[in-house]
């Protein structure tokens, strides 16, 4: 009989356990939902989010009744009533029926809900990628929250009684960054900031559309563009614009500086995609000298296929035919194509993008460029301060001031428009800013050499 009732109990406390542990993961689940913004296993949609609750709640209360049953089927053949004795079982069932209420509570009611917004504060959210530290993306992520985190460090005391400051993971997706839009202009939301060309030139081209199908009252949305400098977004006063270096300034900038060093002739390597192609287009219609075909490589391409591409595309031209390298390409991209080109001897002047500017990416490839001449470009500041030269991280902080500075601006005077006071604030960066007739930032670039850096 002993044998039975250690069997029949061993029996329960399994039983227990299993319950346990799938309670805790429940409401572990319906707390990491209740603090996110929009967690969900399918994806940011509220709706997929009930729909999580709702399964799982499911799940549980069979489980539940499962559990019961057992309990039940156990204490009639054991003649062993301590668990009965020590109220065990009762104890338990109640707070797992209520582990499972709040839990549920915490999953559908919670995150369904609009978001509640103060009337004092005016929420601006910016969306960045932040949701993968093994993507190139990532790096640039980073440096935007060294931005993000500067302008707060710096006026914090003066912005935050009135502003709320959202920063959110778009993951590269333009269909996260939609889903983002239409979850907050749907509760309130007027301001976004979002960075990265891949997602901004969709973002750009269908903002219009999203927001029409939002419910909105009073002034519309407004989409600022920064860390984006492909040629295909799309501007619109009152609406959608754009504030960071263009590929326009940096491929011309830089040909003016090979131009200038009598250079006659030169190729390139670019990442494949608008920003890359407008970079060497720009920089093809300022180039005086012969310009050979060069390579596009995909976003995120390593070191061997890009040693391959060189190989089999630069293999029969001589030196002398390719002077001047031109580079366009994001964060670790332009180390992948430097480190490539070391590998394969290739010489020749590089001309690169503005990312190279950045210490960072110089770092892992710093031997290797002692043994080029290279240049790159940055934003011509009226100021020697070397801490402006981070030209991603500092970007997202000037976009942030200037979004708040022209928000107060048309608060303070609402005869005037967005696009006005966005225009003519005042960013205290020591750049001489123009516009084109688009509205488009033009950015003031200068060429510098690699021993501006040291």
């Amino acid at each position: 009989m002993t044998t039975t009732n250690n069997t029949e109990n061993k029996t329960l406390k399994t039983i227990f356990t299993i319950g346990s542990v799938l309670a805790a993961i429940y409401y572990l689940i319906g707390v990491v939902a209740h603090i996110s913004e929009g967690f969900s296993f399918f994806g940011l949609n509220p709706k997929a989010l009930l729909i999580t609750g709702i399964v799982v709640f499911i799940l549980s209360v069979f489980f539940g009744i499962y559990l019961l049953n057992q309990v039940k089927n156990n204490i009639k053949k054991t003649t062993n009533s301590t668990i009965l004795r020590k109220w065990i079982v009762i104890p338990f069932l109640v707070i797992s029926i209520l582990n499972i209420v709040f839990t549920s509570y915490l999953l559908g009611d919670r995150k369904v809900q609009p978001i509640k917004h103060t009337n004092e504060k005016i929420r601006i959210v910016i969306m960045l990628p932040l949701g993968d530290v093994i993507k190139p993306a990532y790096q640039d992520g980073m440096r935007q929250m060294y931005g993000y985190a500067e302008f707060l460090n710096d006026y914090n005391a003066r912005y935050t009684e009135d502003f709320e400051f959202v920063p959110i993971d778009h993951s590269m997706s333009y269909d996260v960054a939609k889903q983002i839009i239409e979850r907050e202009v749907n509760n309130g939301t007027k301001y976004f900031i979002c960075t990265m060309s891949k997602v901004n030139e969709e973002l750009s081209k269908y903002f219009v559309e999203i927001i029409s199908n939002c419910k909105f009252t009073g002034q519309q949305p407004i989409l600022i563009c920064t860390v984006t400098s492909s040629p295909k977004i799309n501007l619109k006063p009152n609406l959608i614009y754009r504030f960071y270096v263009r590929s326009q300034e940096e491929g011309k900038c830089l040909a003016d500086l090979a131009n200038s060093k009598k250079l006659t002739s030169a190729t390139y390597i670019v990442v494949n995609d608008p920003y890359g192609k407008g970079a060497v287009e720009e920089f093809k219609k300022n180039w005086d000298g012969k310009f050979s075909e060069g390579i596009k490589v995909d976003f995120g391409t390593g070191v061997d296929e890009i040693s391959e591409k060189i190989e089999k595309q630069f293999k029969n031209i001589p030196d002398s035919e390719r002077q001047a390298i031109f580079i366009a390409h994001y964060g670790n991209g332009i180390d992948n194509i430097v480190k490539a080109l070391s590998r394969e001897k290739i010489k020749g002047v590089i001309l690169a993008t503005s990312t190279l500017s950045i210490s960072d990416w110089q770092e892992p490839i710093k031997n290797i460029l002692s043994t080029y001449d290279w240049y790159t470009c940055v934003p011509n500041y009226n100021s020697i301060d070397k801490n402006q030269d981070d030209v991603i991280k500092n970007f997202t902080t000037h976009t942030l001031k200037r979004l708040v500075q022209t928000i107060n601006l048309t608060k303070g005077n609402p005869q005037t428009t967005f696009d006005e006071n966005w225009k003519k604030a005042e960013v205290y960066i020591n750049l001489e800013i123009a516009w084109d007739t688009n509205g488009d930032a033009i950015i003031p670039m200068k060429a510098v050499d690699k021993t501006y850096f040291k």
